[in-house]
């Protein structure tokens, strides 16, 4: 005896059927989705891409960084309830590099973070903005930022290293820190506290066995020499979870997943000095 036929697969069955025949079944009516687009005003106009940088506040509103390549790096407010567009920044501006003969800040590449007031963080970078007849050595650096929506106030915190920029941004309300791993392969940490920007951070890996446990790893590396030894290139994802650890997602053809332990100290270098070479 067959099982019975259910009405999902009853459903399915007479749809098959019907396409074979003269009288095919008619689709649904699809909902008629509007989409509106709203221009970019107030900023230089030749604003070429978006990566990371759209995050949506609790107010309601949208915080977008533009980025253009040779140019600069534009800082947006959407208002969706008014539909206004408001240009905060120009960060060549804002940082002093316009006319100053320097490769310039053109992207703000991470998804801004937000406190418990209402403020709105994120970092920048270069990454080749500028004229190739200017030495790119002549980058002052990427900085932190902080945006105060009530007061219409855009704050440089301060410089986050020489000259690797974000590539990844997540702030850390319990710590009330602000991290960030840049193009060098480093994750930055500011304390909004001291004031303080460091690069410090600890690998831990776990033998999931139960024979070891934990074990601490050194900063941003992976150093089993002499058989290998590996230090992060690139990172483009991270997350906090809820007792303050960073997970860091590497894009590397080789990638590792990387943990941030708040309070820990590194190696110089990011490897083991006592492993043999």
């Amino acid at each position: 005896m067959k099982p019975p036929v259910t009405a999902i697969a009853a459903v399915w069955l007479l749809a098959a059927s019907g396409a074979l025949g003269e009288n095919r079944l008619q689709p649904a009516a699809s909902p008629i989705v509007t989409v509106e687009a709203h221009r970019f005003t107030g900023g230089s106009e030749r604003e070429d891409s978006m990566w990371s940088a759209l995050y949506g506040a609790k107010s309601g509103k949208l915080y977008i960084g533009l980025c253009t390549h040779a140019e600069a790096a534009h800082f947006y407010e959407f208002d969706p309830a008014t539909q206004t567009m408001h240009h905060i920044a120009d960060l060549t501006e804002f940082k002093g590099e316009r006319g100053a003969g320097v490769r310039t800040s053109g992207k703000i590449h991470v998804r801004m973070s937000e406190d418990e007031q209402g403020r709105i963080y994120f970092g920048d970078f270069c990454e080749d903005t500028g004229p190739e007849c200017v030495d790119p050595a002549s980058y002052r650096g990427p900085h932190w930022f902080r945006y105060d929506p009530k007061q219409r106030k855009l704050e440089n915190l301060g410089r986050i290293n020489r000259q690797w920029g974000l590539l990844g941004f997540v702030f850390e309300p319990r710590y009330q820190r602000l991290y960030g791993p840049a193009e060098d392969g480093h994750p930055h940490t500011f304390d909004l506290k001291t004031k303080v920007t460091e690069d410090v951070c600890k690998l831990i890996s776990y033998d999931t066995t139960g024979r070891e446990g934990f074990r601490d790893w050194g900063v941003l590396a992976v150093d089993r020499s002499p058989y290998y030894a590996k230090r992060a290139y690139q990172f483009d994802a991270m997350t906090v979870g809820a007792d303050g650890t960073i997970f860091i997602g590497e894009s590397d053809r080789r990638a590792c997943l990387f943990l941030f332990l708040p309070g820990g100290k590194g190696f110089e270098g990011g490897f083991n000095p006592s492993n043999p070479r």
